[in-house]
């Protein structure tokens, strides 16, 4: 019963700010049943896929030994934040940064991104906003954007007026040799877990966030709230990280990463999509950013309901061979970054993240209070 309680705790408060992750996932299944026929069409020729569906992102062979990496996402109802701010200049570093970062998860280099904008009505100021953003994502992350469509459906697409009413979405491609593809497989107990921090809530949880926010404040975006130091909305808004610069100088320091992981919606339990017959211990979490304590005290959230929707401050991880955890850290390093040893990986056929910190373990995509370590 104490369980049963827990997951209405984690979910109920993300399912009451319009997000039904259960039912998301459950219909995702039995989509999945029409879908992954279609991937031995290419079986044993150009074009074979070379993953599951389901991971960051997948590889599709494109010669002997080269694999062309693939994703696609979009920026969420973070474009309604865009929108009720009348601000577009930043979220398309958003829209930059949700694909190039799950690329990088199979060991890939992002090469270029292709962009999607749907909007109510042609708002020119709005549109070259959002170019504007795109580019400096791009420039960031060392892409380019190679194409993109525009669609203007007014009868389909809903915003905070017709006006300003748009949406965002992406897709990156990037090359890996399909000898080096990391997709977790190399994974086994005492690596380690160096994570990269997030700048913010960056586009997950902002449903879930935004509610609680409003309502405990009663307050419009542009209230300053004094614990983070700016208003509501500019720190909603606040792009997120992309770690393509980082990723890539520790890929090409020779150390052993055996796994990579986007921690975006779902929180750390992004890291069980790496390795199979094992779990993670997180147990020296960073202090997450003021943002997260001040959601959480305004929702009296219990931790397990933090976790279960948001980054907590973790942006992207990678696992690492103890022997090679100096080398990581010293290239990450060489280019600014201030990387973190986390959490180590445990031999455990449940696939489970334990949070001894905080009192709070996952499991089967939700958090729970309690936190018992298998031995």
């Amino acid at each position: 019963m104490a369980e049963e309680k827990n997951v209405r705790t984690a979910d109920s408060f993300y399912a009451r700010a319009g997000v039904d992750q259960r039912l998301e996932d459950a219909t995702l299944a039995k989509m999945l049943d029409s879908i992954n026929p279609t991937i031995e069409s290419r079986r044993g020729r150009i074009g074979e896929v070379q993953l599951s569906i389901g991971f960051f992102a997948n590889v599709i062979k494109c010669g002997p030994d080269l694999g062309v990496a693939a994703t696609t996402d979009s920026v969420g109802t973070k474009a309604l934040i865009a929108q009720a701010l009348d601000k577009y200049d930043t979220i398309g570093i958003d829209c930059i940064a949700t694909n190039v970062n799950d690329v990088l998860c199979v060991g890939a280099e992002p090469l270029t991104v292709l962009d999607f904008i749907a909007i109510a009505l042609v708002n020119e100021r709005m549109m070259l906003e959002l170019a504007r953003g795109l580019a400096a994502g791009a420039r960031t992350a060392d892409v380019s954007i190679s194409g993109g469509e525009i669609a203007q459906v007014g009868s389909m697409i809903r915003g905070i007026d017709d006006n300003r009413a748009f949406d965002l979405m992406g897709s990156c491609f990037g090359v890996v040799p399909l000898s080096r593809i990391i997709a977790g497989q190399e994974i086994r107990p005492n690596d380690l877990v160096v994570s990269l921090a997030s700048t913010g809530l960056h586009c997950n949880g902002l449903s879930l966030a935004r509610t609680v926010l409003e309502r405990s404040f009663s307050a419009s975006l542009d209230t300053m709230i004094s614990d983070l130091g700016r208003t509501l909305g500019e720190e909603l808004l606040h792009p997120s990280g992309i770690y393509v610069r980082e990723v890539l100088a520790a890929l090409r320091s020779g150390a052993n990463i055996t796994g990579l992981a986007h921690i975006s919606g779902g929180g750390l339990w992004n890291l069980t999509r790496c390795g199979k017959g094992i779990s993670y211990v997180i147990d020296a979490l960073p202090e997450p950013p003021a943002v997260f304590r001040v959601v959480q005290q305004a929702g009296k959230l219990l931790p397990s309901a933090m976790f279960h929707a948001l980054n907590m401050g973790v942006g992207f991880c990678l696992v690492v061979r103890p022997d090679d955890v100096s080398r990581v850290l010293d290239s990450l390093r060489a280019v600014m970054a201030s990387p973190a040893v986390i959490g180590r990986v445990i031999a455990d056929t449940e696939r489970r993240v334990f949070l001894p910190g905080y009192k709070v373990h996952a499991r089967e995509g939700t958090f729970w209070e309690g936190c018992e370590i298998p031995v």
